[in-house]
């Protein structure tokens, strides 16, 4: 009969692997039973995340000569070798922590950082100990929470360790028995959520954290039965049928999933718990350590979360997903999804309503990181700008920004576009492009624009994708559209485009010794070029519109978009100019110069993008 006297490293780490494998084919069928916190379909993709990144961790820890694919070599076959527990254990639970995806991932994160706290000392794990640190493991996941809802993730955890714990009270001291009836419990318990928690008795549906963490035990517990991991595409488990209906249960009050690791010495859990539980907040759970510790909170201003985390110590993986965007894109028809990055300047009702997704750019002044629109308003940021000794300086977002949303977009669209800032501005389009794995039906689009005229071209697009254009249409035309589309933009001087290389030194000097305003256009490989002068008195609405009665007539079918950099009255002005003389213009729509492009253009700065229509 088989039987498990102790787990080692190597068995640990087996076990993460199955757990892994489980995930990958359950992802969507989880994804489709997510109604609780957010219904918006990623519970599955969040939790395979938390895990990769496990299993990434434990690719730099390979398996010495003489193990086997196996948890339980006691059977038959060579033994495996006696590897300490210790640091595997602290392997798996930093790369949780480090690598954990919403609200589930971080509930899981605090799970196995619990088995980490108990086998910190420990060179194998008896069943005795593999009792208590279940039962540790258990109760600081749901201590992670800060507001525990029964038929979640930890009720079903919680279940799972009471279970074990009790059969070892009764003399159990096999972890293979203590594997099965832990798991019998868990997916006993797992199928009650819905007694507990009304929202998922409405749907029809269990817990999908919950079901998540049960597919990690199967996953083991399969790989323990057979030597294999679990390969099956059967979801019957979840009970998914045609006519479970997903429920948009989202606060609109909290549409940002906010989360973010903070690095430190000595980090007070509680205190910041205390701390972050007085923000109009919900779902705030924290995963980790006195080292490091990983924040998921629900908000509707991620830069007073973020605030609160940095009084305690640096920040690192900033990120603020828009639920609101998630649980919508869930539920839209279209083939294709549309993603731009915060180089684009859009009105936000607009955005909203044609379900652009947009990656935030990165900003910092001095040492201090923040996203870009998120972490401070656009106001906030200009009267920042124009009181610092600090020039702000800005950066691409890192692969995994654009990783995590293709992973989630690519469940419930067909294809993805990505139009990002120009290439000769930003070196976001190399990032966006490495996140793209081989097979994958993501594109993405250099703009050769910025800000307005960027935004046009997302505009363009998602009206094509809300008519269920396929992606091939949609990038013909926005080939075309590109070759119509062009920027141009007035600042009020030109010193922080030369400090940040927008423009060189030179040129920042001349126009200030000759006391005029220089008209920045893009070219057609992107960049910035001067297109004209005014003097410097001239006002900047005047300055802009001046120039485009000489460059286009106004009989051209056309769309235009202005943007401002803390200057709202010289938006309105231009825009009722351009109503009043552009007769045959379809749309003009204002919005505001976020940081990505501000940072270089200064306080004060105008922009007019146009795209000419052919019909």
């Amino acid at each position: 009969m088989l039987k498990i006297a102790y787990i080692n490293g190597a068995r640990l780490k087996l076990a993460m692997q199955a757990a892994a494998g489980q995930l990958r084919q359950q992802r969507q069928a989880i994804n489709r039973i997510n109604v609780f916190p957010v219904a918006d379909g990623d519970t599955g993709t969040n939790l395979l995340f938390t895990f990769r990144s496990i299993c990434s961790a434990l690719q730099e820890q390979p398996l010495e000569s003489g193990g086997q694919n196996r948890l339980a070599p006691e059977r038959s076959g060579p033994k495996q070798p006696n590897r300490a527990l210790a640091p595997t254990l602290k392997l798996i639970a930093d790369a949780a922590v480090d690598g954990a995806r919403g609200n589930s991932g971080a509930i899981m994160a605090q799970f196995l950082y619990g088995l980490h706290e108990s086998g910190r000392s420990l060179q194998r794990m008896t069943a005795a100990q593999f009792a208590s640190a279940v039962a540790h493991a258990a109760k600081l996941a749901q201590q992670a929470m800060a507001d525990p809802v029964n038929g979640t993730m930890p009720t079903v955890q919680l279940a799972y360790a009471n279970s074990i714990s009790h059969m070892h009270e009764q003399g159990e001291n096999d972890i293979y028995r203590l594997l099965q009836q832990g798991l019998r419990a868990a997916q006993q318990a797992l199928h009650r959520t819905p007694e507990q928690l009304p929202v998922l008795r409405a749907a029809g549906v269990v817990d999908a954290g919950a079901q998540g963490f049960v597919d990690v035990l199967e996953g083991i517990q399969h790989l323990i039965d057979s030597g294999t991991e679990y390969s099956s595409n059967d979801a019957g488990v979840l009970d998914i049928s045609a006519d479970h209906v997903l429920i948009d249960h989202s606060n609109p009050e909290h549409r940002y999933c906010t989360e973010c690791v903070i690095d430190g010495q000595c980090l007070q859990r509680q205190q910041l718990m205390r701390e972050l539980k007085t923000l109009d907040a919900s779902c705030l759970v924290l995963a980790g350590g006195e080292h490091r510790l990983r924040v998921h909170i629900h908000v509707e201003h991620p830069g007073a979360a973020f605030a609160v985390c940095r009084r305690h110590g640096e920040l690192t993986q900033q990120k603020a997903d828009d639920m609101y965007l998630q649980t919508a894109g869930t539920r839209q028809l279209a083939q294709v999804a549309i993603v731009t990055d915060s180089g684009a300047d859009l009105p936000d009702q607009l955005a909203t309503e044609l379900l652009i997704n947009k990656v935030p750019l990165r900003f910092n002044f001095a040492d201090t990181e923040y996203l870009d629109r998120l972490d401070m308003t656009v106001a906030e940021f200009y009267r920042r700008m124009a009181r610092s000794t600090e020039h702000p300086q800005t950066s691409q977002p890192p692969s995994g920004d654009y990783r995590r949303l293709y992973g989630m977009l690519g469940d419930h669209r067909n294809g993805i576009i990505n139009i990002t800032v120009s290439g000769g501005l930003s070196g976001t389009v190399q990032a966006a492009r490495q996140a793209v794995h081989a097979g994958e039906n993501v594109h993405v689009f250099d703009s050769l624009n910025a800000s307005g005229g960027q935004g046009l071209l997302a505009i363009a697009a998602a009206r094509m994708a809300a008519e269920q254009a396929p992606v091939q249409e949609i990038l013909q035309a926005l080939e075309l559209w590109r070759k119509n589309t062009f920027t141009i933009a007035v600042a009020r001087n030109l010193s922080h485009a030369a400090r940040g290389g927008r423009v060189p030194n030179w040129l920042a000097r001349l126009s200030a010794l000759l006391r005029i305003k220089l008209i920045l256009k893009t070219s057609v490989s992107g960049k910035l070029k001067p297109a004209g002068v005014a003097t410097a008195s001239k006002p900047p609405d005047q300055t802009l519109f001046d120039w485009l009665l000489r460059h286009v007539a106004p009989t051209t079918s056309c769309r235009m978009l202005i943007s401002h950099g803390d200057d709202a009255g010289a938006a309105a002005r231009l825009q009722d100019r351009l109503r009043q003389n552009y007769s045959a213009m379809r749309d003009c729509w204002i919005a505001e110069t976020g940081p990505a492009i501000g940072a270089h253009a200064g306080p004060g700065v105008l922009v007019l993008a146009v795209q000419i229509l052919h019909d």
